[in-house]
């Protein structure tokens, strides 16, 4: 069997159960950027707003610390591969705020295609030196199709370039050695040219629900939002991957029937995956009548 030699986070609805970012320039392009006077923000409430769930009586955060504690260990790397438009030292911030960073050796940002000109200078990788701290680099996504079971697949080929400043010994790695765990569907396998696809994947569930005092907010996530029962399973697949069956009728979940018509399967899958293409609703804050606007916002 293959071990686990490489476990890649999304950050939005992945790590988080829905992003809330300051609307702050400094935040997207300083690294330790700390958060000023007079901000609508405390740093207590951006841990709440994005890590803590309020669907179940468990500390979500400390859940997810330990969980990212064990994976690390065995010789495993930890990263980070988003679309978040506000880039990779954004997601490192946040991290870094709420004491989850320090499990991860690179944040890799995909570049929104149609992102403004100030947006677009953000920076597409982070990673971690042999002392600890944090590095800029430009990683070589622009060069590659735009989907992540094409980077991931160029990660596997060639790490050195994603990982380049040598906080940790590089793991040979293979397509069978890295799990991805991504609240998209389509995330695991691509449309490009070369028809990528991820072998091992953790898909965490979405929902719509009224959440804090934000009232009903669509594709929320979080892994381990509704069940601290999630973090047992990730933990167990990725020390045992091989253990899980790839029917994934075997764990409880909806199954097309055995026999199909063809069409009417793709049709049934275009509509799964045009359900969570569905624009997200903005991640703010409700204010009092009387109160600045918010800058919270969905990166």
């Amino acid at each position: 069997p293959t071990p686990t030699r490489l476990v890649v986070f999304d950050f939005d609805e992945t790590l988080t159960l829905a992003t809330f970012m300051p609307q702050c320039e400094d935040f997207c392009r300083q690294i330790a950027w700390k958060l000023p006077d007079g901000s609508e923000w405390t740093a207590e409430d951006l841990i709440e707003y994005n890590f803590q769930t309020t669907f179940v009586e468990c500390d979500r955060l400390l859940r997810l610390k330990t969980l990212l504690g064990d994976l690390a260990s065995g010789g495993r790397l930890l990263a980070v591969l988003t679309r978040n438009p506000c880039g990779a030292i954004a997601v490192l911030n946040l991290l870094a705020l709420a004491g989850l960073d320090e499990h991860f050796s690179a944040i890799w940002a995909i570049p929104d295609k149609d992102a403004s000109p100030a947006a677009a200078g953000v920076a597409t990788g982070v990673s971690r030196g042999a002392d600890g701290s944090w590095q800029c680099f430009d990683t070589p996504v622009g060069a590659l199709h735009d989907h992540k079971a094409d980077i991931l697949h160029h990660i596997v080929s060639g790490p050195a370039p994603w990982f380049p400043h040598g906080g940790e010994a590089i793991p040979k790695l293979c397509p069978a050695s890295v799990v991805l765990v991504d609240d998209e569907r389509t995330s695991f396998a691509s449309d490009g040219p070369d028809r990528a696809k991820v072998l091992r994947y953790c898909k965490v569930a979405r929902y719509d629900e009224h959440y804090r005092d934000c009232g009903p907010l669509n594709q929320m996530g979080g892994l381990g939002a509704h069940s601290d029962l999630d973090f047992d399973v990730l933990r167990a697949f990725v020390q045992r991957p091989w253990e899980f069956p790839d029917d994934p009728g075997a764990l409880g979940a909806r199954r097309l029937p055995e026999v199909v018509d063809a069409r009417a399967e793709q049709v049934c899958r275009q509509r799964i995956v045009a359900s969570e293409e569905l624009r997200k609703a903005p991640r703010a804050k409700c204010s009092p009548p009387t109160s600045p606007p918010q800058c919270g916002f969905r990166a």
